[in-house]
């Protein structure tokens, strides 16, 4: 039996904001799975295939600093967007003017 349209749509959408919360704190999978208590290769499953069970929602939100409600639904407080990156080059230097 497959899964229908929204259940697919729903699962897609979990794994994607699981693996978005974690990044948006800037912890590696070896790092959560650690904070959880599981093995990376298990935690690493919970961001491509597998729900994350419910004996580890909470502590993953507090880590992650996320909304359950937004983990769940995309509603409430999600992850901190990372910052931008800075262009390494220097900025171009500012010419003075003369003061007559």
């Amino acid at each position: 039996m497959s899964k229908s349209a929204p259940a697919t749509s729903f699962v897609d959408g979990f794994l994607a904001r699981t693996k978005r919360a974690r990044e948006g704190v800037g912890l590696k999978q070896h790092e959560i799975a650690k904070l959880l208590g599981v093995d990376q290769s298990k935690y690493g499953k919970y961001e491509t295939r597998s729900l994350l069970p419910h004996e580890y929602v909470e502590a993953f939100c507090i880590a992650t600093r996320i909304d359950l409600t937004w983990l769940f639904y995309k509603k409430g407080r999600g992850p901190i967007e990372p910052a931008a990156p800075r262009d390494k080059k220097r900025p171009a230097s500012r010419t003075k003017r003369k003061v007559a």
